[in-house]
């Protein structure tokens, strides 16, 4: 099967101010990949996935879906099938489960409303506490169920690309492990997925290929399998975190 490329990027820079952060970025991810960004803390992994959504201004060439998005705003590239769930999940805590997850449904409402009920009933197989908790405040749920709420909410537009930022940060081991069994079932039902995440161990387990990213530059790359065992990699960031 001839595989898609979905999102291509070139020459990516962002600087905060005079401070640069990333460097001269380029990769790209084939439609129904997983591919992981991997590294230390403060290397930049957060920055890149906000320069993607267009939260953060940056310099690059970027192509989605064989569209330039390079300029294209935040707004837009919702509606063309980004969707991030960032790394703090950002949910309306005074609101219930089903409103935060109704929130999630603006591209389908505008697009086909009558998916709406399928997005629903799609979100709450997959995430069958959120269904028993549907009427619970947000705000008391457990970090285990927040970041569901949170990728639940970003699954009810049916993305293109869906872009995960540090899903495992916080949680207790069990849910680690029940958040990447998730990711696993997206990945094997076609869902195109762009994993930043510091638990390397989790994340190359689930990729298809990975990047490391130090110092907002690509130090190493290649199929997820082959970074596993690389040495280098084993020896800095396959020391812990294991799920």
């Amino acid at each position: 099967m001839n595989k898609r490329e979905l999102l291509n990027v070139s020459s990516l820079n962002t600087s905060y101010g005079k401070a640069q952060i990333l460097h001269d970025l380029n990769f790209q991810l084939q439609a129904s990949e997983v591919i992981t960004i991997v590294g230390p803390n403060g290397g930049g992994k957060s920055t890149l996935l906000n320069s993607l959504m267009g939260l953060i201004k940056s310099n690059a060439i970027i192509e989605f879906d064989g569209e330039d998005i390079s300029n294209t705003p935040l707004e837009e590239r919702v509606l063309m099938g980004l969707s991030l769930v960032p790394e703090k999940r950002e949910l309306f805590n005074a609101m219930t489960v089903q409103d935060n997850i109704e929130l999630g449904s603006y591209r389908q409402v505008l697009f086909n409303k009558n998916d709406v009920a399928s997005s629903y009933e799609y979100v709450y197989q997959l995430f069958p506490k959120l269904k028993e908790r549907r009427l619970q405040i947000a705000g008391t749920l457990s970090g285990g169920e927040r970041q569901m709420l949170a990728i639940a909410r970003a699954l009810m537009s049916k993305p293109k690309l869906l872009m995960l930022d540090e899903p495992s940060l916080g949680l207790a081991p069990l849910i680690v492990k029940e958040i990447f069994q998730i990711i696993e079932v997206l990945k094997k039902s076609g869902v195109t997925i762009l994993l930043v995440e510091q638990n390397a161990r989790a994340a190359l387990a689930v990729a298809d290929y990975g990047y490391v990213l130090e110092m907002g530059h690509f130090s190493l790359q290649g199929q997820a399998q082959s970074l596993a065992t690389d040495q280098r990699v084993i020896e800095t960031y396959l020391g812990f975190g294991k799920t």
